[in-house]
């Protein structure tokens, strides 16, 4: 007696069902990722295909890392949807002409906040400032791990070719101590750093600019970019499984104290010392030094803690007349206070960078320091 036949294809070949299932339910995920996406209830990020960065890298002998000339980024990612264009100087901001008549000009320095990391140009501090007072605000701030010592440098050597009349620096003491310290960077990273000399400290660099890494990609990257470019399921598990990643790290690391006060004696004199040199390279230019707070200090400072920075800061401002120093975490603390405001309001969605609110508070706050009128002026005396 024959075994009956088999009622259908799926029974008759079931190895060659199962890979069809398989490619059926992949294609469905895929339909419904692509549709969650456009419907942004999921993140989608483009990732870069090309070997050689086209934006930051380590292309400047002096600083390390910086950007190329005349590029244009795109941050298209979940919460961010920014574009970022470095001018011919290669900093983010519109061309500039060297020479000025004005009677007051800036020049801005400082990391990804103050470059505006995630928010377009028209959002961030230096922009508003410039679009409300009609004064130039040249900035000249990067990411990429940027800190005090690569700044007094980079003002050195870029940025004093630029006739200006002020200098902000803006000091992130989540990572700026971490960028100047040679420990935290790979010795084929290309960046300056200060070791004793004499009295005082000499600039080196740990590997020679021939040999530094030079941020090429490689082929197998590239590759899994493309791919992950194209296939919008695997682009989401990317973001998800950096997300838990990140959330994992967050958890092992977390601490109670503040980020102001986590540095060592050497720490803080490295910096001092890249500040100083920067103010004797202002000459006698207005210089205004801040401290930009995170979540932790500000969680801290919510706790009645207090920070020896804003007093080591403070009376090393105090030492020269032409400094002034502003700790803006108060400002933060009171207008948290004044409108009922956590710290991630100030923040980007996804990211722990100033978002539109956070850059404008900023901006409110330093066109009342910036152009308070001087101790013992009369603001009434024309009037009267």
């Amino acid at each position: 007696m024959s075994s009956p036949r088999s009622s259908n294809w799926f029974e008759a070949n079931p190895r060659k069902a199962r890979w069809l299932i398989a490619i059926l339910c992949l294609g469905f995920l895929e339909g419904m990722t692509r549709i969650l996406v456009g419907l942004d209830l999921l993140p989608y990020r483009e990732y870069p295909t090309s070997r050689v960065p086209r934006y930051w890298a380590y292309v400047d002998p002096v600083v390390g890392i910086w950007r190329y000339p005349n590029t244009t980024l795109l941050q298209q990612e979940y919460c961010l949807d920014a574009k970022l264009q470095s001018n011919a100087e290669g900093a983010r901001d519109i061309d500039r002409q060297k020479h000025s008549a004005a009677a007051r000009r800036f020049v801005v320095l400082g990391d990804s906040f103050i470059e505006g990391y995630g928010v377009n140009a028209e959002d961030r501090v230096t922009n508003l400032l410039e679009a409300r007072t009609g004064i130039e605000f040249l900035n000249f701030a990067t990411s990429g791990g940027f800190g005090t010592i690569q700044e007094w440098l980079l003002y050195q050597s870029r940025v004093l070719q630029y006739e200006h009349t002020d200098v902000i620096l803006f000091i992130l003491p989540a990572n700026d101590f971490e960028d100047n310290d040679p420990d935290e960077f790979s010795a084929s990273v290309y960046r300056p750093f200060l070791r004793p000399e004499g009295d005082g400290y000499e600039v080196y660099y740990t590997v020679p600019w021939e040999r530094r890494y030079t941020d090429s990609r490689a082929m197998s990257t590239v590759i899994k970019n493309r791919f992950d470019n194209a296939l919008y399921l695997a682009n989401v598990l990317r973001w998800a499984t950096r997300e838990l990643k990140g959330g994992l790290s967050k958890q092992r690391f977390r601490t109670e104290d503040g980020d102001y006060d986590n540095h060592s004696p050497e720490d803080l004199r490295i910096m001092l010392y890249a500040l100083d040199q920067l103010i004797r390279a202002a000459g006698e230019r207005r210089v205004w030094l801040l401290t930009v707070p995170t979540a932790r200090d500000f969680a801290a400072a919510r706790r009645g803690e207090e920070f020896r920075l804003d007093e080591e800061l403070g009376a090393f401002a105090a030492r020269y007349p032409n400094v002034s120093f502003r700790d803006l975490l108060p400002d933060f603390l009171n207008d948290a206070a004044a409108h009922d405001r956590e710290f991630t309001n100030y923040l980007l969605e996804c990211d722990n960078h100033w978002g539109a609110l956070g850059n404008q508070v900023v901006a409110d706050w330093l066109q009342a320091w910036l152009f308070a009128p001087p101790p013992g002026t009369d603001v009434h005396s024309e009037a009267d």
